[in-house]
This record gives C-alpha cells, structure tokens and sequence, in this order.
C-alpha cells in the first residue's frame, strides 16, 4: 500500500495508481496536520473517489456529503432528511456561495448566537413549531451534525480544521449551571413533590443519590441483585472508573428501597427493561425546583450536598474519599470545598 513520504516542507504522495501517476505535496504551510492530509488522499485514490481540485462552495459540499450519505453511508431515511434540513438551515444563513474553506470558527460563533435569538423557527425546523422548551438540547443536534459534515470536509481535504470543534460550542444546561449545596427545606420539598408523582421509583430515586452519594450514571444502571438490605450495603459494578467498589446504605434509606418493584434494574422504567437517561430525570428535577421556586439544581448537586453535609459534621477526608468512591483523596476536595465551615471549625478548635 503507498503511503506518504516525509520531506522538508512537509508530506509528499507520489505512487501509480491504475497506470495514473499520483503526485500531490502537503506542506506544513498549507496543512496543519499535511500526514494525516496525505493519508487522507491515498485513502480517496484507493476508494476509487476522485479528489476535487479547487476549493468547492458550501452548497456543493452539502449536496455531496448528502448523496454521500444516501449511497455510501446508506442513513436511515428519516436521519437523512433531518440532516438535509439542519444543513441547508445553516447554508441558508451562510450563504451557499461561499468557499468551504473560508468558513472559520467567528463563522460558527455567530451562527450560534443567531441560532439562540432566532430559536423559534431554528431549533426544529422540519416541525416548524412556533415554541421549543429546550433549545440547547437542540442546538447540540445541530453542532453534532455539522461537525460531522466538516469532518467529511476534512477527509477530502477541503479542510484543515473543523470550525465547530471545541468546548465552547458545546452546550449541555446541566454543566453551565453553578454547582450548589442543598438545604434541608429544600431536600424535604424535592422528596415531598416526588412522593406525590405516584411511582415509587421516582419517589426513591432522588432520595437515593442524596443518601448515597452516588453518581447519577451509577445509580441509573444500578441492579437490584447488587443491593443487599440486610448488610446496608450495595454493590457496584458498573462505576465511572471501571472498577467495582461498595457503597452504604442509610438507615433512613432503607425503608423506601423496600418498596421498590422487583425487576431487574433498582430504577427500571417498566417498559421492557428499558432505563430513563439522566437527561429525563434531570428535567423532572428543572420542573420541580421550577415549581417549588427554589434555584435550579444539577443531578450532581445531590452529591456536592451528600459530600459537603458530612464534612460538616467532621467526617474524616480518607472515610469521605471511600464513600464518594474515589481512587484520589484529591477529587475529594473538589465536592468539600463549597463547605468551608469545616475549615473554621478546625481553627475554633485550637488549645491556646
């Protein structure tokens, strides 16, 4: 198989391809990264696609990852019209004369400022509908697809870097909301509101991760058959690190867990098997702390409240570390920190 050759100024193809003679430089000046451009085209030549020469307008892109899309990739029908939709959206406000390779990252920037103001008629364009709760979950579906057609951009060499690549595109509600710590008026109103929903689950489910500590991914994937009442204790398999570890249970807990419906999951949803992701239960969570009218709230928050509550209490780092299941007593303090009482305890606490 040819590959690219390394040169001075760069990357250098030069093989026979078919009886053609395939030469074409990828300098250092021209490409960020001109190996990976190389590969790139010899990957283009061997697939039997014919890389373009020039630099295509945005119109003709779109309408190239499209049919590309529908023989090549093979979409399902339906992912392939919200696609056609999003993109021809986003060339409608850019214009589909323009060069591909001019679109840069202001580009993207003030398209999504766009996007937010004019969030009505943006967010869900083949709905069309006048109004749309939340608008940064949709946003994300439109960064994710065009992302992915900038990456096909870059696969034939049309672009160097993807301009909608990078943290600050992304918008996740949960993440850009301040952490915070939990009164116990508040906890009660949570617990009080869930109660009233009507489904045991989700009565426990709050009260679960406030009592536990536990992450909210943990606690979803959790199986009955790893919680052992009679011990308090549960066991977990399936953590964010990988490894198993154990966790408490709450004397006040406990009786709340014994109301829970058998089945396989401790929080199945009763359908199949099927479990809510963290994005559902943290909209119930939107709506509560809406109605309540306490500050909004992370899943994560239950957390911070479980850590920086037994700190207060003079609870020590190393127990702490165990019950939050950390491997590094140092992303401990990362939850104890919003609690800096404990702090001048420890001062007030001095013999002279």
């Amino acid at each position: 198989m040819p590959t690219a050759v390394k040169y001075n100024k760069g990357f250098r193809v030069n093989f026979t391809y078919k009886g053609n003679r395939k030469r074409k430089d990828f300098s250092f000046a021209n490409f960020k990264d001109p190996e990976k451009a190389a590969e790139n085209y010899i990957s283009l030549i061997l697939s039997g696609e014919k890389p373009e020469k020039g630099s295509p307008t945005l119109g003709e892109m779109i309408d190239k990852y499209m049919d590309w899309s529908i023989h090549i990739k093979r979409k399902a029908a339906t992912t392939i019209r919200r696609d056609q939709q999003r993109l021809s959206r986003f060339a409608e406000w850019m214009s589909r004369k323009q060069k591909i390779t001019k679109i840069a990252k202001n580009d993207m920037r003030e398209f999504q400022e766009y996007f937010f103001a004019n969030a009505p008629f943006v967010q869900k364009p083949y709905h069309r509908r006048q109004f749309n709760s939340n608008p940064q979950s949709n946003w994300e579906k439109y960064r994710q697809n065009l992302h992915a057609f900038f990456k096909w951009c870059i696969d034939r060499n049309h672009l160097d870097t993807n301009p909608i690549d990078g943290q600050e595109f992304k918008f996740t509600l949960q993440e850009r909301l301040p952490a915070r710590i939990f009164t116990k008026e508040e906890l009660d109103k949570i617990f009080d509101y869930f109660d009233n929903f009507g489904s045991p689950q989700l009565s426990v489910f709050f009260r679960f991760l406030a009592y536990t500590g536990m992450r909210p991914g943990e606690a979803i994937r959790l199986e009955q058959k790893n919680i052992d009442l009679k011990n308090s204790v549960i066991k977990l398999t399936k953590t964010k690190t990988k490894k198993i570890r154990s966790a408490m249970i709450s004397k006040k807990l406990k009786p709340y867990l014994k109301n829970i419906p058998k089945g396989k999951y401790l929080f199945d949803s009763g359908n199949g098997g099927h479990l809510y992701t963290e994005s559902w239960y943290w909209r119930l969570l939107r709506r509560a702390t809406d109605e309540l009218r306490i500050p909004p709230a992370r899943l994560y928050d239950f957390r911070h409240t479980f850590a920086a509550s037994l700190a207060q209490r003079g609870v020590p780092l190393a127990t702490l570390s165990e019950l939050m299941g950390h491997s590094d007593i140092k992303s401990t303090l990362i939850y104890i920190h919003f609690y800096p009482q404990h702090l001048k305890k420890a001062i007030d606490s001095l013999p002279y």
